[in-house]
């Protein structure tokens, strides 16, 4: 029930206000050549967690100027997993779902957002710090990837 509660709470609370928008260059770090080196990361995020949470969730938008794609997987030092993660109604009741792939239509913005869509990070190694920069490597249905480095932010007090 911990466990599900803590599940719940990394993902489902409302969004905080938005940090200062600003697009990162598409690649910091080319690991493969491809799609990854022009998708564009605006306002990425990872939330902080209350002491002893063992989850936590990554939000941004991605923006992709190529070809229809998907973000199909994510990788962090940080967790013992990371996932991709989505929200369903089942029963009138809001639950989180694995998913095997995020799409990134051609020319299209995709919000990952408490709620919605996230990167999950499951079992936590440590506690974040608020400030702290995550390397987080986006993966695309290519084969390309990219290396993002997401500040971890406070959730906002009674969310």
């Amino acid at each position: 029930m911990l466990l599900l509660l803590s599940l719940l709470t990394a993902c489902g609370d409302a969004p905080q206000a938005a940090p200062e928008a600003s697009a990162l260059e598409p690649a910091q770090d080319k690991t493969a050549p491809g799609l990854a080196q022009e998708l564009v990361v605006q306002e990425p995020r990872i939330r902080m967690m209350p002491p002893g949470a063992p989850n936590t969730g990554a939000f941004m938008t991605l923006k992709n100027p190529g070809p229809d794609s998907a973000l199909v997987a994510a990788h962090a030092d940080i967790s013992r997993a990371v996932e991709l993660h989505t929200h369903v109604s089942e029963g009138g009741v809001m639950r989180m779902r694995q998913v095997p792939e995020i799409s990134l239509p051609s020319g299209e913005p995709v919000v990952l957002e408490p709620g919605g869509l996230h990167v999950m990070f499951i079992g936590l190694k440590a506690p974040l710090s608020e400030g702290q920069q995550v390397p987080v490597r986006l993966e695309l249905a290519d084969g390309s990837s990219v290396e993002v480095i997401i500040p971890v932010r406070k959730i906002e007090v009674g969310h």
